[in-house]
């Protein structure tokens, strides 16, 4: 193994969590050391069982170590020194598990992060950081380095709404609209003015309650004008029912004589069939 990993079959790809913080050559590392000045991430010593210890290194094009950040293969050298903490390789489910990398943000504080590493490729050309896990610990180191600005904080609730402003003035008047075109006095006059007549024999026959307009001078003896006139249910029981429901002992008549055409007038059937 010269130039490029052993064929180690596929992996599937990892989640998205970013861990946004810079590396730094001169940390202590345990594992690995992830470079920021070239995105470089160095394994000095890696078992691929049955195939020997190498000190490896990868390359990505992001300088953030993250969940789902992806590494090329960039070379691969026999390691025969003794590592305190080797990583290794699990053919099984193609990752390598890095402990303790050393990390160091701009501010000068040291964590130490458990990374996955998840093979994309059955060349072993590719490989994607499947999970990145915060040991908590570290330690403080002297950096005058001005430290990553924090993300923004969250937007204050909203302001009361201030005063309502003054009323403008009117705006001038619209001109006219055009004239209508009704017809003027043709409703309301001499009406209500036709009685009710005295013949009983041949009345015609009549839904109770139906309302029509009568000329002349009389009007049958079934029907009565609908000018208002309360009747009561003694007199008129059918009538008094339908205007004002079966318990009702009186009921107005519709007043409806200033809606009739000029000379007419608007009578409604007393007695005559139920509707």
């Amino acid at each position: 193994m010269k130039d490029r990993f052993p064929s180690l079959g596929n992996t599937a790809s990892a989640a998205a969590l970013v861990l946004a913080t810079l590396f730094s050559t001169g940390a202590a590392q345990a594992g690995a050391l992830y470079t920021a000045q070239n995105g470089t991430l160095t394994i000095p010593a890696l078992n691929f069982p049955g195939n020997g210890t190498f000190q490896v290194q990868l390359t990505a094009r992001s300088a953030l170590l993250r969940v789902g950040t992806v590494f090329q293969f960039t070379s691969a050298a026999p390691n025969s020194t003794t590592d305190s903490m080797p990583a290794n390789y699990n053919s099984s489910t193609k990752t390598i598990y890095l402990v303790a990398v050393a990390v160091r943000s701009a501010d000068g504080l040291v964590n130490y992060f458990d990374i996955k590493l998840r093979m994309q490729d059955s060349a072993g050309q590719s490989w994607i950081v499947d999970s990145v896990d915060d040991t908590l610990l570290g330690q403080t180191l002297i950096n005058n380095a001005q430290g990553v600005a924090g993300s923004n904080g969250t937007s204050g609730t909203a302001g009361t709404p201030g005063p309502t402003g003054a009323t403008g003035a009117t705006g001038a008047t619209g001109p006219a609209g055009p004239a209508g075109t009704g017809v003027s006095g043709t409703f309301g006059t001499n009406t209500n003015t036709v009685t009710q007549g005295t013949t009983t024999a041949n009345l015609p026959t009549c839904v109770i309650g139906s309302v029509m307009l009568m000329a002349g001078t009389k009007f049958p003896t079934n029907y009565l004008k609908a000018d208002g006139t309360v009747v009561t249910s003694t007199t008129y029981p059918a009538l008094v029912s339908y205007l004002g429901g079966a318990s009702a002992t009186n009921a107005a008549l519709p007043s409806v004589q200033s809606a009739a055409p000029n000379g007419l007038t608007y009578v409604i059937c007393a007695t005559g069939i139920t509707p």
